[in-house]
Protein backbone atom coordinates (compact mmCIF):
# COMPACT_ATOMS: atom_id res chain seq x y z
CA UNK A 1 0.00 0.00 0.00
CA UNK A 2 2.98 2.09 1.19
CA UNK A 3 4.25 1.47 -2.54
CA UNK A 4 1.06 2.56 -4.16
CA UNK A 5 0.80 5.94 -2.35
CA UNK A 6 4.36 6.99 -3.44
CA UNK A 7 3.99 5.80 -6.88
CA UNK A 8 0.73 8.73 -7.51
CA UNK A 9 2.64 11.30 -5.58
CA UNK A 10 5.65 10.88 -7.69
CA UNK A 11 3.31 10.83 -10.63
CA UNK A 12 1.82 13.89 -9.69
CA UNK A 13 4.98 15.62 -9.30
CA UNK A 14 5.93 14.75 -13.31
CA UNK A 15 2.27 15.52 -14.46
CA UNK A 16 2.21 18.97 -15.67
CA UNK A 17 -0.14 22.44 -14.09
CA UNK A 18 -3.74 22.47 -12.58
CA UNK A 19 -6.36 24.42 -14.61
CA UNK A 20 -5.71 26.25 -11.74
CA UNK A 21 -2.36 26.98 -11.87
CA UNK A 22 -2.77 27.74 -15.91
CA UNK A 23 -5.85 30.37 -15.17
CA UNK A 24 -4.30 32.18 -12.12
CA UNK A 25 -0.70 32.65 -14.86
CA UNK A 26 -3.26 33.99 -17.25
CA UNK A 27 -4.97 36.25 -15.22
CA UNK A 28 -1.20 37.77 -13.99
CA UNK A 29 -0.25 37.88 -17.76
CA UNK A 30 -3.94 40.27 -18.54
CA UNK A 31 -3.26 42.29 -15.37
CA UNK A 32 0.48 43.33 -17.05
CA UNK A 33 -0.95 43.87 -20.19
CA UNK A 34 -3.32 45.83 -19.28
CA UNK A 35 -1.09 48.13 -17.27
CA UNK A 36 1.57 48.32 -20.05
CA UNK A 37 -1.17 48.67 -22.78
CA UNK A 38 -1.59 52.54 -22.21
CA UNK A 39 1.96 53.39 -22.30
CA UNK A 40 2.09 52.21 -25.94
CA UNK A 41 -0.54 53.32 -27.49
CA UNK A 42 0.63 57.08 -26.71
CA UNK A 43 3.57 56.29 -28.97
CA UNK A 44 2.03 55.72 -32.43
CA UNK A 45 1.73 59.00 -33.67
CA UNK A 46 5.33 59.59 -32.41
CA UNK A 47 5.91 56.00 -34.30
CA UNK A 48 4.92 57.34 -37.24
CA UNK A 49 6.93 60.91 -37.26
CA UNK A 50 10.07 58.52 -37.03
CA UNK A 51 9.29 56.39 -39.90
CA UNK A 52 8.42 59.37 -42.04
CA UNK A 53 11.38 61.12 -41.68
CA UNK A 54 13.53 58.09 -42.43
CA UNK A 55 11.36 57.20 -45.03
CA UNK A 56 11.83 61.31 -46.26
CA UNK A 57 16.04 60.71 -45.73
CA UNK A 58 15.30 57.58 -48.26
CA UNK A 59 13.38 59.22 -50.81
CA UNK A 60 16.21 62.06 -50.69
CA UNK A 61 19.06 59.96 -50.80
CA UNK A 62 17.30 58.16 -53.84
CA UNK A 63 16.72 61.13 -55.22
CA UNK A 64 20.23 62.41 -55.46
CA UNK A 65 22.34 59.07 -56.04
CA UNK A 66 19.76 59.18 -59.11
CA UNK A 67 21.13 62.67 -59.78
CA UNK A 68 24.30 61.99 -59.34
CA UNK A 69 24.47 58.69 -61.79
CA UNK A 70 22.12 60.24 -64.67
CA UNK A 71 23.42 64.71 -64.03
CA UNK A 72 19.57 65.53 -63.85
CA UNK A 73 16.46 64.89 -61.62
CA UNK A 74 14.00 62.42 -61.92
CA UNK A 75 10.31 63.95 -64.17
CA UNK A 76 8.76 61.96 -60.67
CA UNK A 77 9.28 59.53 -57.99
CA UNK A 78 7.84 56.50 -59.14
CA UNK A 79 11.23 56.50 -62.06
CA UNK A 80 13.42 56.01 -59.32
CA UNK A 81 11.42 53.00 -58.65
CA UNK A 82 11.45 52.23 -62.67
CA UNK A 83 15.13 52.81 -63.01
CA UNK A 84 16.10 50.83 -59.84
CA UNK A 85 17.02 53.13 -57.72
CA UNK A 86 13.92 52.45 -54.73
CA UNK A 87 12.52 48.86 -54.66
CA UNK A 88 8.95 51.39 -54.51
CA UNK A 89 8.04 54.86 -52.91
CA UNK A 90 8.35 54.22 -49.05
CA UNK A 91 4.54 55.36 -47.89
CA UNK A 92 4.29 58.59 -45.56
CA UNK A 93 3.62 56.59 -42.48
CA UNK A 94 1.23 59.84 -41.03
CA UNK A 95 -1.30 59.02 -43.22
CA UNK A 96 -0.10 55.74 -45.04
CA UNK A 97 0.13 57.25 -48.34
CA UNK A 98 2.58 56.88 -50.88
CA UNK A 99 0.89 59.67 -53.40
CA UNK A 100 2.67 62.49 -54.80
CA UNK A 101 1.83 65.81 -55.39
CA UNK A 102 3.62 68.29 -57.64
CA UNK A 103 2.21 71.23 -56.36
CA UNK A 104 1.35 71.53 -52.85
CA UNK A 105 0.89 75.45 -52.59
CA UNK A 106 -2.64 75.36 -54.85
CA UNK A 107 -4.05 73.46 -52.03
CA UNK A 108 -2.52 74.13 -48.39
CA UNK A 109 -4.90 71.25 -46.72
CA UNK A 110 -4.10 68.06 -45.31
CA UNK A 111 -3.97 65.48 -48.15
CA UNK A 112 -0.64 62.93 -47.04
CA UNK A 113 1.83 61.27 -49.26
CA UNK A 114 5.17 63.53 -50.84
CA UNK A 115 5.67 66.72 -52.75
CA UNK A 116 8.45 66.25 -55.20
CA UNK A 117 9.75 68.86 -56.60
CA UNK A 118 11.30 68.03 -60.31
CA UNK A 119 13.50 70.73 -60.93
CA UNK A 120 15.28 71.34 -57.64
CA UNK A 121 14.72 67.23 -56.74
CA UNK A 122 13.61 68.49 -53.02
CA UNK A 123 11.14 66.03 -51.44
CA UNK A 124 8.87 67.25 -48.82
CA UNK A 125 6.32 65.44 -46.54
CA UNK A 126 2.72 66.54 -48.02
CA UNK A 127 1.21 67.20 -44.16
CA UNK A 128 0.72 70.55 -42.82
CA UNK A 129 0.54 70.48 -38.94
CA UNK A 130 -2.91 71.73 -38.85
CA UNK A 131 -4.33 68.58 -40.38
CA UNK A 132 -1.89 65.89 -38.12
CA UNK A 133 -2.37 68.51 -34.58
CA UNK A 134 -5.38 66.11 -33.90
CA UNK A 135 -2.75 62.79 -33.69
CA UNK A 136 0.26 64.89 -32.27
CA UNK A 137 -1.97 66.54 -29.58
CA UNK A 138 0.75 68.79 -29.06
CA UNK A 139 3.98 67.47 -29.86
CA UNK A 140 7.20 70.08 -30.20
CA UNK A 141 7.74 68.22 -33.67
CA UNK A 142 8.88 71.25 -36.37
CA UNK A 143 6.09 71.79 -38.58
CA UNK A 144 6.28 68.54 -41.23
CA UNK A 145 6.55 70.79 -44.72
CA UNK A 146 9.91 71.87 -43.43
CA UNK A 147 11.43 69.07 -42.86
Amino acid sequence: MELLISTKMTARKHGGFTLIELLLVMTLLGIFVAAALPGYQDLAPEAGIAATQANLHTLRSAVTLYGGKTGGFPANLDSLVSKGFLREVPKEMMTNSNRTSVDPSGNPDFKGGWVYFSITGDVKVNINRKGFEDLISGSSANPYEDW
